[in-house]
């Protein structure tokens, strides 16, 4: 008798929670209307053209403080502070939107400023050279 009734209280039990399980699986799952979700996601379209001429635009501007900063300090002998204008200038950088056929270009740039930064905020001769080379290579900083 006492398998008989462990066996029930088993059958019961599973019986209790099969039910439970079905009333909630057989609730209908809410799904948010189409037109509710098209609504919420608005994909504004990108001007190419735009971006770009703008890229080159805000990068010619940033080029040419750069260009000025190291003429700047090489022919200088009063302090200036580098600091201060290189961590700007990369930031300027670092906020514009690049578009995929300047991405090597940007990165290159970006890291000149880094290599600058990390010694110490030197700008030497080479650096100078380095500068001149990107404009030589991308004709459109001119």
């Amino acid at each position: 008798m006492k398998n008989k009734e462990k066996i029930l209280i088993a059958l019961a039990s599973f019986s209790f929670f099969l039910i439970v399980y079905l009333v909630i699986a057989s609730k209908e799952i809410e799904m948010p209307n189409e037109k509710v979700v098209k609504e919420e996601i608005k994909i504004e379209k990108v001007d190419l053209a735009m971006l770009e001429s703008t890229y080159q635009e805000k990068v010619r501007g940033i080029y040419f403080q750069l260009k000025d900063d190291a003429n700047l300090v090489a022919s200088s002998t009063e302090e200036i502070n580098v600091d201060e204008k290189l961590t700007g200038i990369k930031n300027s950088l670092m906020s514009l939107v690049v578009p995929d056929e300047y991405r090597a270009f940007h990165l290159s740039l970006v890291v000149t400023i880094d290599r600058i930064i990390e010694n110490n905020f030197i700008l030497d001769s080479d650096f100078q050279l380095e500068i001149e080379k990107i404009g030589q290579d991308n004709l459109w900083l001119n």
